[in-house]
């Protein structure tokens, strides 16, 4: 059983890696360009005014600073776990280790995330509330599909609520 899970872990590490390594938080170190044209983005589509944009401007500058030391330690923490994967006999107290060290990164990132959501949020008025979190809710829904759990049976599909 522990081989089975530590072997689904695995999997899942891996298919994270080869996510990150496409559109994830690697990519975000290389280039904060990106950042730019998201925050003028999210000031259009959510009608800011000039006092709303600077606000929202500087929580976004803030935010990328903490994700990119976070992604920079998930990164180097995967890139553990591809290594250790490739060792013969393979050392499972090390790989146990490893996943849940890039548990506990995934965990601090979803958290940083959310919290800067929320500073965003007390920013807007609720029509502005609504929009975001709708497409907020849309590009979840998107990184999960685009990572392992879009190919695990029983995964709920975009767009469609559990148990309605």
């Amino acid at each position: 059983m522990k081989r089975v899970l530590i072997g689904f872990c695995a999997f899942a590490a891996i298919a994270g890696v080869a996510y990150l390594s496409v559109i994830g938080c690697c990519s975000l170190i290389l280039h904060h360009r990106g950042s730019a044209e998201r925050a003028f983005s999210m000031s259009r589509r959510l009608k800011l005014s000039g006092d709303e944009r600077r606000e929202v401007d500087r929580l976004e500058k803030e935010f990328l600073v903490k994700k990119e030391n976070t992604c920079r330690s998930l990164c180097a923490k995967r890139e553990r776990l591809a290594q250790l994967l490739r060792q013969e006999p393979e050392d499972q107290a090390a790989l146990s280790q490893i996943v849940e060290e890039i548990g506990r990164d995934q965990m601090i990132l979803e958290k940083a995330t959310l919290d800067h959501l929320r500073a965003i949020q007390s920013y807007l008025n609720p029509e502005q509330r609504r929009t975001m979190n709708g497409w907020v809710a849309k590009e979840m829904e998107s990184a999960c599909e685009m990572t392992a759990c879009g190919y695990t049976p029983g995964c709920v599909e975009p767009g469609h609520k559990e148990n309605q």
